[in-house]
């Protein structure tokens, strides 16, 4: 009977025991910028030693469940460095502070594989650019809000048409009939770049003197995306991108990562904007004092003596390029979820007219 109470005793022990090593802990917190004293939005929290990470809001406060015992906590985000806390076991509160960094050097870019690299150990050239930055001023398409972020890229349009598409260079011109658009990436699927022509050039002529085997401006396919929903821009430009993803990769490598829904009550957000477009020079043209001034520049005589009219001048350009079209933007979105499930839903509606009548 007593080897029998002995034994209850021990196993209630072993229970007490197992569940007391069971317990866990809530740890909340913010997660604030050094010199602005503001919440860092989607920072990342993660314990060290364990598969246990957690994300802050955007106002930089965040929630994890860990063992009650004394923690490590990692903390990045976009453009901080990185910073490491010690929480002793009982202790539910955590506020970290993240200095700006400057250089960047601490920031984890993306590889082409599923994991990420600190930049001062990556062996690539690369250049990030946030979401921020790309919706700081309005601008047609995507790849145009790109120009003058890029070190060393060269971005033009081919033409001043709605939709006349731009031309993206990071590494140069490496061939004279193979072309040098880089590979795009959304959120690691590769994206096809092909043009298919839709003859609008044979109307608008807004290509004249182009090649006649290609009526339309190419145009990049990310163009089809919307900035607001981009959360930032990688640009590999080194050698050793190709190595990744093989010779597609000969150009160079844009990565774009798209927004993401936070756990939380649903965001939304809406963005209207209106402008008109004009034309940015004029040709010119050139004023007659008299008929005989205008019949020595001109030979057709009779052409010029009909055309000629004392005191009345005609602006062509004007009437031609003259108008004035709105031109509108509508975006909208819709985020939120919970800890297991993430939503993030956008629409854009946008309309830009051509200045020619």
């Amino acid at each position: 009977m007593a080897h029998r109470w002995w034994g209850m005793v021990l196993a209630l022990g072993s229970l007490v025991s197992s569940s007391a090593a069971a317990q866990v802990r809530q740890v909340a917190g913010s997660v604030t910028n050094a010199q602005t004293g503001q919440g860092v939005a989607e920072a990342t929290i993660a314990v060290q030693g364990t598969r246990i990470v957690a994300q802050a809001g955007p106002d930089g406060r965040y929630t994890l469940n860990a063992p009650d015992q004394a923690l490590t906590l990692v903390v990045r985000a976009i453009g901080f460095r990185s910073q490491t806390d010690t929480i002793p076991p009982g202790v539910g509160t955590a506020d970290i502070v993240l200095e700006p960094d400057i250089f960047k050097l601490e920031e984890v870019v993306v590889t082409g594989q599923s994991t990420g690299i600190e930049k001062q150990n990556l062996p690539n050239a690369v250049a990030t650019v946030s979401g921020s930055e790309l919706t700081r001023a309005p601008t047609g398409t995507l790849e145009s809000a790109l120009q003058g972020k890029i070190p060393g890229a060269l971005i033009q349009s081919n033409s001043g048409a709605p939709g006349g598409g731009i031309q993206v260079n990071l590494r140069g011109v490496s061939s004279i009939n193979a072309g040098t658009d880089p590979l795009f990436v959304v959120d690691g699927v590769v994206i096809s770049n092909e043009q298919i022509p839709n003859g609008a050039d044979a109307v608008t002529q807004a290509q004249a003197g182009g090649n006649p085997r290609n009526q339309d401006n190419p145009t990049n396919r990310i163009a089809d995306l919307n900035p607001a929903d981009i959360e930032r821009i990688e640009v590999l430009k080194g050698g050793s991108a190709a190595a990744i993803y093989g010779s597609k990769a000969t150009n160079g490598v844009i990565i774009i990562t798209t927004k993401r829904g936070q756990a939380g009550k649903p965001q939304f957000s809406l963005t209207q904007r209106f402008g008109m477009f004009s034309r940015a020079n004029d040709l010119g043209r050139r004023d007659f004092d008299s008929l005989d001034e205008a019949l020595d520049v001109y030979t057709d005589t009779a052409l010029v003596t009909s055309l000629f009219q004392p005191g009345r001048t005609f602006d062509l350009e004007d009437e031609i390029y003259g108008r004035k079209a709105l031109s509108y933007e509508t975006s909208a979105s819709v985020s939120g979820g919970t800890d297991q499930t993430r939503y993030y839903v956008s629409g854009l509606v946008k309309n830009d007219e051509g200045i020619a009548i």
